[in-house]
């Protein structure tokens, strides 16, 4: 899932629920992200379900970048990420 129409469809396919957990593992198994990618990812961290995207990147292996995001985040988004952290 290299091409940026492949990781365009998958970033849709994220704003489905039915489809978001794999939407969303699939993407944070991209390594390296793509910048998009992080865009995206880090604009749904701040989203009501961004817990889940937390958990999903935690999951993924993706912590360390997490702990970054957090100064660059607001107030919803770094407790999701703190909550994802702490379940590790």
């Amino acid at each position: 899932m290299s091409d940026s129409f492949s990781v365009s469809q998958m970033m849709a396919a994220a704003r489905n629920p039915s489809l978001r957990d794999t939407a969303i593992r699939q993407l944070a198994s991209l390594s390296p992200l793509p910048a998009p990618v992080a865009d995206f990812l880090v604009a749904q961290l701040s989203l009501r379900q961004g817990d889940q995207v937390a958990q999903l990147l935690v999951g993924a292996g993706k912590g360390e970048w997490l702990t970054g995001l957090q100064a660059e985040l607001g107030p919803l988004g770094r407790q999701h990420i703190a909550s994802a952290l702490s379940s590790r």
